[in-house]
């Protein structure tokens, strides 16, 4: 997908919060995460709402299971019909996606996955979800895993942001400052 289908999408999705941000719910942005994972492994369900000469009860008893499938939002159908009657339909993933980033980015919360190379008590989940939101102002919801590639470190990634310390990095870098020296 190129950046200004990124960019149409974003538009569509800022549009559907600025009417229904109010009516969303979490268990509503939960069913959308599990709706972008099924459109994502089954990619070709948009080839199927693009056929020309469908016709439109077809596809409205389609979206119809697809919305009871996944409990999704009442208004979620207003905004496929859109993408649909606009021949758009392939950026319905996109817009899932933007529509979900922007939600959260409105409620002031960010996901981090964190991986580290060794399991984190309780306390030091805390302490990381605390550097995280000192970092970056929001509230955190995280996931945590264990990587044992991770030589002693964690890494904590998000849509926007990355932070990572560990012995492989410190290593990496001294390496590189030494070929950059190398060089001179």
């Amino acid at each position: 997908m190129d950046i200004s289908q990124k960019i149409i999408a974003r538009k569509y999705a800022k549009a559907f919060l600025n009417l229904y941000f109010d009516a969303l719910t979490e268990q509503h942005i939960d069913a959308m995460s599990k709706f972008y994972l099924f459109l994502r492994e089954n990619r070709g369900i948009l080839c199927y709402l693009n056929l020309p000469g469908l016709n439109e009860q077809v596809w409205k008893d389609f979206l119809t299971e697809l919305y009871a499938r996944f409990v999704l939002p009442q208004h979620l159908p207003k905004l496929i019909q859109v993408l649909i009657s606009r021949r758009r339909v392939e950026l319905l993933p996109a817009v899932v996606v933007a529509i979900l980033q922007e939600f959260w980015r409105r409620k002031h919360v960010m996901h981090f996955e964190v991986t580290s190379s060794q399991e984190l008590s309780l306390s030091e989940q805390a302490m990381t979800n605390a550097f995280l939101a000192k970092k970056t102002g929001a509230e955190i919801k995280a996931t945590f895993a264990i990587d044992a590639t991770l030589i002693c470190g964690i890494k904590m990634r998000s849509d926007s942001y990355m932070f990572e310390h560990s012995i492989a990095r410190e290593l990496k870098k001294f390496e590189e400052s030494l070929l950059q020296r190398v060089r001179l």
